[in-house]
């Protein structure tokens, strides 16, 4: 990116969060900007993508921090199938994203700031 380097944030995450744990995916910018998806995990294609509205100064570094962290918790935790569907927003994955150390921070700044 232009402002926020995602090579360096999930490293620094890892082993913030993770250990040192957790297996580095391909890491991308969205093509578009895009202002409701600001980023997902595809276990199918091991890759991370961030949403390209979130590389501007005008955004946080912690706000890129919580969506990397988010989506990387999405490897940590995987899917669940339970009672006929599928889980991707677990208890358990809630409990660990509240972990993230600006975690209300980043989603009162989310809730108030359009990307």
């Amino acid at each position: 990116g232009h402002i926020y380097n995602l090579e360096n944030i999930f490293e620094r995450l890892n082993k913030h969060y993770f250990n040192g744990h957790l297996k580095k995916p391909h890491l991308t910018w969205s093509e578009q900007k895009t202002h409701y998806r600001l980023g997902h995990e595809d276990s199918a294609m091991n890759t991370i993508v961030i949403s390209k509205s979130l590389d501007h100064r005008n955004v946080p570094f912690y706000v890129v921090d919580y969506i990397m962290y988010h989506e990387m918790l999405h490897i940590k935790h995987g899917t669940t199938y339970k009672d006929t569907r599928w889980h991707v927003h677990t208890k358990e994955f809630r409990v660990d994203e509240r972990k993230f150390t600006r975690w209300r921070t980043a989603e009162e700044w989310l809730k108030h700031n359009r990307v």
